[in-house]
C-alpha cells in the first residue's frame, strides 16, 4: 500500500540523502573560521546554508513521503462522501422534530454544508483533472523527446562506460595527466582579489601645480563638469574643490587648495560601461586640461564594506629620510610608468604648499632688548590678532579680535615694515629675522613606526600576477639604500591572505567529508573512492580557467569550495546503490552496471535541477551582478564535469580498487 511505498522509498536512499547533507554542510562550516575579504563576505551565508540543509533534510525524509503517497493515490481515489443522518434519539423517536424545531434547523444547516462541500470537491477535482489532462496532453511530446534524449545519452554513457572498464589502465593515465596539468594551471592563474563591479560611477581627482590658487582650481574643476555634464550617459556631477570648513586643521590628498575631487554618477539607461566612461574622459578631456588626473572606479561601496580601498598595485619605499623615500619614489615611478595595463601611476606624497620661514636673530633682537618671544607676539598678533575685549551678551562671551585689513596682512612688504617699540624706538621687524622660502610637506605618512612613501597604479586588461612580475623585475634596477625598503602591496597582500585562508578551509572540509563517509560507510576505502572526484573535478576545472583566462578569484573560490561538497553528492549515491546490490549477492561487474542503469537518472536530473537554480544567478541581473557571477559559473561548470566524472571515472575507481582488494582477500585465504 502506500505507507509501505513511502516507507521504504524513504528507507533505501535514506542513507545517501543524509550523507549528502552532512558532506555539504561539512563545507560550509570552515567558510566560518575564514577571515580577510572570503570570511567577511560568506560567514552569514555558510551559517544559513548549514541551518537550511539541516531543515530540508527533515522535511526530505518525512514531510515529503508522507505528501507523495497521500497525494498521489488520494487522486487515483473516487470520491465517497457519506450523508448526514439525524440524531439518534431524534431518529427513534421522530415525533421530537415537533417539540425541538433547533435540532430541525441544525440538522438542514449540516445537509446543506455536505452538498456545497460535495459540489465543491467534486468540481475542484474534475477542474484539476482537466486541467492536469490538458497539461499533459500539452507536454506529452516534450517529455517525450526528453525520454529519447536521455535514453540516447544513456546508451553513449554506457557505452563509453564499459569501454573504460575494459582499458581502465589508459583511464588512469589521462586522470594523471590531468591532475598534474591542474597543478600546472595552479602556478599560471590570474589570481586577483574581487571581481570588478561596475556600480555606475567614478570618482576624479584633479591636480594642479603646486601653488596655484583655489580660483584657478575652480575654472579647471567647472571645466570637468561642463565636459561631463554634456555626456548622454552622465546623470549628475558633485565636486569638492580645496579644503571644507571641517579639513582646515587636517590636510588630506583630496584637501588641498590645488585639488579637486569630482564624483560622477552615471545613468542606468547608459549604453557603456564605467571602464569605457573613463577611457573617454581620460582620453578626450586629458589634453583640454592642465591638472593631472587620477581616477577611481565605481567600486567604492564595496571597498568600504571590506576595508580595501588601496588600488591593486601599491609599492612601498620605507626609511627614516623623507627626501631619500621620495627620490626613490620618484625612480619607481618613472619605472614602472610605462608598463602595459598600468593606469593612473601616481605617488601619495601631498607637496606641500610654498611657505615663508621666518627665523628670528636673537643676538641682532638681544642688541634691542628684545627677545625672541617678543618678536614672535608682534608678528603672530599682525597676522592672526589680537583680543581687545569681549562682547558678554547673557552667559555668552565673544571676543572681539584687531588686527590689519586682508590686503595689509597678504603682503610681506608690510609684515616686514612691522615696527615694534621699545624704549620709544620703532623697531622694523625685517631687522630683525631672517626670511627663506621653502616647500615643506603637507602630510608625512608612517607604517610600522617607520616613514613611507607609496606609488599606487590602477590595473586594467592586465592579470595582477604578469604585472607583479613585471614590476619586480622593473624595481631590481631600482638602487636603494641599506636602510631603505621596496615592498609591493596592495591587493596582493589581500590575495595572498584570503587564498591560504581558503586553501586552509578547503583542506579541512575534504578532512570532514572523509570523516563523515568513513563514518556512514563503515569503510576507509570507499570513502576514498568517493572523494578521488573531488581532486578530478577541481582540476579540470582550473585549467578551464587558466585556458579561457578567466583567472581566479575569492568568489570563484569560494564557488571551489562549495563544489566539493556538492561533487561528491551523485558518487555517494552510486557507490551505496552498488553496495546494495552486492549485499544482495550481485557480482561487482554487473552491480556496477545495474547501478549505472538505474541511478543515471535521478544523478543527471539533480545536476540539472542544480544548474537551472543558478543560472539566473551567472546570467546577473542588475548593478553588482558581476560579484555574484564568478561563484554561479564556477559551480556551474565544475557540477556538470562531477557528474560526468560520477558517472564514469567513479566506477572505474570503485572497480580497480575493490578488484585489488579482492586478490588480497583471495590471497590471504
Amino acid at each position: 500500500n502506500q505507507d509501505d511505498s513511502a516507507f521504504l522509498g524513504a528507507r533505501e536512499v535514506a542513507m545517501p540523502i543524509t550523507t549528502s547533507t552532512l558532506t555539504t554542510i561539512a563545507i560550509f562550516l570552515p567558510v566560518v573560521y575564514i577571515y580577510g575579504v572570503a570570511g567577511q563576505l560568506f560567514r552569514d551565508q555558510a551559517v544559513t546554508v548549514a541551518f537550511s540543509l539541516v531543515a530540508s533534510l527533515v522535511v526530505a525524509l518525512t514531510l515529503l513521503p508522507m505528501l507523495s503517497c497521500r497525494f498521489y493515490f488520494r487522486m487515483k481515489e473516487d470520491v465517497s462522501f457519506q450523508v448526514p443522518v439525524p440524531f439518534g434519539k431524534v431518529r427513534k423517536k421522530p415525533w421530537r422534530w415537533l417539540v425541538n424545531p433547533l435540532l430541525s434547523l441544525i440538522f438542514q444547516i449540516r445537509l446543506l454544508w455536505f452538498h456545497f462541500r460535495k459540489t465543491i470537491i467534486i468540481a475542484g477535482r474534475r477542474i484539476w483533472r482537466a486541467l492536469a489532462d490538458r497539461t499533459g496532453s500539452a507536454l506529452m511530446p516534450l517529455f517525450h523527446w526528453f525520454d529519447k534524449f536521455l535514453q540516447r545519452l544513456f546508451s553513449v554513457y554506457h557505452k563509453f562506460l564499459l569501454r573504460s572498464l575494459e582499458k581502465r589502465r589508459l583511464f588512469i593515465a589521462i586522470v594523471v595527466c590531468i591532475l598534474l596539468l591542474g597543478v600546472v594551471s595552479v602556478f599560471h592563474l590570474n589570481r586577483k582579489l574581487m571581481p570588478r563591479v561596475d556600480e555606475g560611477e567614478f570618482t576624479v581627482k584633479m591636480e594642479l601645480p603646486v601653488g596655484s590658487t583655489i580660483e584657478a582650481t575652480e575654472r579647471e574643476a567647472a571645466k570637468a563638469e561642463r565636459w561631463l555634464l554634456k555626456q548622454k550617459e552622465v546623470k549628475a556631477v558633485f565636486s569638492t574643490i580645496g579644503l571644507s570648513q571641517d579639513q582646515s586643521a587636517m590636510l588630506t590628498e583630496e584637501a588641498a587648495l590645488n585639488r579637486a575631487t569630482l564624483k560622477v554618477r552615471l545613468s542606468r539607461e547608459r549604453e557603456i560601461s564605467t571602464a569605457e566612461m573613463i577611457a573617454r574622459m581620460r582620453n578626450e578631456f586629458s589634453p583640454m586640461t592642465m591638472a593631472k588626473m587620477v581616477f577611481d572606479r565605481g567600486e567604492q561601496a564595496l571597498q568600504q564594506i571590506l576595508g580595501t580601498t588601496t588600488p591593486p598595485i601599491v609599492i612601498k619605499i620605507r626609511g627614516s629620510e623623507l627626501t631619500v623615500c621620495r627620490s626613490i619614489a620618484d625612480s619607481v615611478l618613472r619605472m614602472i610608468s610605462d608598463i602595459s595595463g598600468l593606469k593612473d601611476v601616481h605617488s601619495d606624497y601631498i607637496e606641500g604648499q610654498p611657505e615663508y620661514r621666518i627665523e628670528i636673530d636673537r643676538q641682532r633682537a638681544a642688541r634691542f632688548g628684545l627677545s625672541a618671544v617678543d618678536v614672535a607676539s608682534a608678528i603672530r598678533g599682525y597676522l592672526s590678532g589680537e583680543q581687545a575685549t569681549q562682547f558678554v551678551e547673557f552667559d555668552r562671551k565673544i571676543p572681539i579680535i584687531v588686527r590689519p585689513v586682508f590686503k595689509q596682512r597678504d603682503d610681506l612688504e608690510d609684515l616686514l615694515n612691522l615696527t615694534i617699540r621699545r624704549e620709544k624706538r620703532q623697531i622694523p621687524v625685517r631687522d630683525l629675522i631672517k626670511l627663506t622660502t621653502a616647500t615643506g610637506p603637507s602630510e608625512i605618512r608612517h607604517e610600522d613606526q617607520t616613514r613611507q612613501i607609496s606609488v599606487l597604479a590602477d590595473l586594467q586588461g592586465r592579470g595582477l600576477n604578469s604585472a607583479i612580475g613585471e614590476i619586480r623585475d622593473r624595481l631590481k634596477r631600482v638602487h636603494a639604500s641599506q636602510n631603505y625598503q621596496i615592498l609591493i602591496g596592495g591587493e596582493q597582500e589581500e590575495v595572498y591572505r584570503s587564498f591560504h585562508s581558503l586553501i586552509f578551509a578547503m583542506a579541512l572540509a575534504v578532512l570532514l567529508i572523509y570523516m563523515i563517509l568513513a563514518a556512514q560507510f563503515e569503510s576507509l576505502r570507499h570513502p576514498f573512492i568517493i572523494l578521488l572526484d573531488v581532486p578530478l573535478t577541481v582540476s579540470l576545472v582550473l585549467i578551464l580557467l587558466w585556458v579561457s583566462g578567466i583567472g581566479l578569484n575569492v568568489i570563484s573560490f569560494i564557488g571551489l569550495i562549495v563544489l566539493a561538497g556538492i561533487a561528491v553528492n551523485d558518487s555517494i549515491v552510486k557507490v551505496d546503490f552498488i553496495n546494495q546490490r552486492r549485499r544482495e549477492g550481485m557480482p561487482m561487474h554487473e552491480a556496477i552496471s545495474d547501478a549505472s542503469k538505474k541511478r543515471f537518472r535521478p544523478i543527471v536530473m539533480t545536476s540539472v535541477t542544480t544548474i537551472l537554480g543558478l543560472l539566473p544567478m551567472a546570467i546577473g541581473f542588475g548593478e553588482g551582478a558581476e560579484l555574484q557571477r564568478p561563484l554561479a559559473l564556477t559551480v556551474i561548470v565544475g557540477l556538470t564535469i562531477s557528474t560526468v566524472v560520477s558517472l564514469v571515472a567513479v566506477p572505474v575507481f570503485y572497480s580497480l580498487l575493490e578488484r585489488k582488494n579482492h586478490w588480497k582477500a583471495m590471497a590471504g585465504e
